[in-house]
């Protein structure tokens, strides 16, 4: 046995084992020291919640990623994002398997990487394999609020994504964001008024409305896609907060919109919003969310634009109700969706005004 411990082989054994239980052991004591350094002036609660955002769960999103023409699959998708987030968990999202990636779909993943970053949480994820479709991913300007990398030949483009956090309302952003606009579809410096309504109308009710509890300003992000070839511009708006629908209940509850529910108590939500839509809620004897007569006219003055030839093809989701608004299509889905989407085009049929230095 003493000829066995004393051997070259057996010695080089016992080496190779202490250099790597050296290794485990300088290994453990850094992990050790890092650990420290994070929880350093932390309380039990604070740990553990910085222990629960390491925990990271892999959501796929589905082939066509799209709140237009996928609507229930992508809210889906999106709910389970956010109740990760909410729960405290990372996530990273898997968009390998997506054929077709819409727009409107990379601003709402804009409001969801926010919500992640927000709470310190990690948010990560991949790139379509479609090599088309991995290129309008990096051309629609969601790279420009997510780290990542994105290719030479798709760093020169029109498209953008743009956001708010405050209260204010972005008149000159609007205005220089139609000129670009207008040049697409005109190639010339043009006015649009129903479309600069439509978009400081959208800004303005997430200021006011997306909190029922008072006006604390919520995010929104806007997604403006140019399609040169067909000239025509596509405006995506999102903002998180609980709806439109929910947004009433609660009001209600506050004994307000009293004439507005006396008389569409028992509609479902889509016959809701078709009414708002043509302009009940603004005629309310009882007002609105600011309690003033004559308000509510955010809607609908999206909705008059539309009919003034001033923008067309306008989507509405919110809550349980997709509506195509031009078709005078309302449908409810079995996904909710808490928060407000709009999505509307502006083409070269679209009705519009000489530019001021014209």
């Amino acid at each position: 046995m003493k000829r066995v411990f004393q051997s070259h082989r057996y010695k080089r054994y016992t080496r190779k084992r202490g250099r790597r239980s050296a290794r485990d052991r300088r290994n453990r004591a850094l992990w050790k020291l890092q650990q420290n350094q994070r929880f350093a002036g932390l309380n039990r609660h604070e740990r553990q919640e910085i222990t629960r955002s390491h925990t990271i769960e892999t959501v796929k999103a589905p082939e066509i990623f799209s709140f237009r023409d996928n609507t229930e699959p992508s809210i889906k998708f999106v709910n389970r994002l956010m109740a990760l987030a909410k729960k405290g968990h990372g996530a990273q999202v898997n968009l390998q398997g997506v054929i077709q990636l819409s727009h409107d779909a990379t601003a709402i993943l804009c409001s969801v990487a926010h919500e992640f970053s927000r709470k310190r949480l990690r948010f990560a994820g991949n790139k379509p394999t479609n090599e088309q479709v991995c290129d309008e991913f990096e051309r629609s300007g969601f790279f420009k609020h997510v780290q990542g990398v994105v290719l030479e030949r798709n760093q020169d483009t029109k498209d953008e994504i743009t956001t708010q956090g405050d209260k204010r309302v972005l008149s000159e952003k609007t205005a220089k964001i139609i000129e670009q606009a207008s040049r697409t579809i005109w190639t010339e410096e043009r006015r649009c008024p129903g479309v600069q309504k439509a978009l400081i109308e959208c800004m303005g009710n997430t200021k006011e409305h997306s909190n029922p509890y008072g006006n604390m300003g919520e995010r929104w992000w806007l997604s403006i896609h140019h399609d040169e070839s067909a000239r025509e511009v596509i405006f995506s708006f999102v903002d998180y907060g609980v709806g439109i629908f929910e947004s009433l209940v609660k009001k209600k509850s506050k004994g307000l919109f009293g004439s507005f529910f006396d008389k569409f108590r028992d509609s479902p939500n889509p016959e809701l919003l078709r009414q708002i839509l043509n302009g009940a809620l603004k005629n309310s004897t009882e007002g609105t969310r600011t309690e003033l007569v004559n308000r509510g006219k955010g809607l609908p003055g999206i909705h008059d634009a539309m009919k003034r030839n001033q923008l067309c093809d306008l989507v509405i989701i919110s809550n349980n109700v997709r509506a195509f608004v031009d078709k005078e299509s309302y449908q409810e889905l079995t996904e909710t969706f808490n928060g407000t989407f709009l999505q509307w085009k502006v083409t070269s049929t679209n009705d519009s005004l000489p530019g001021y230095g014209n």
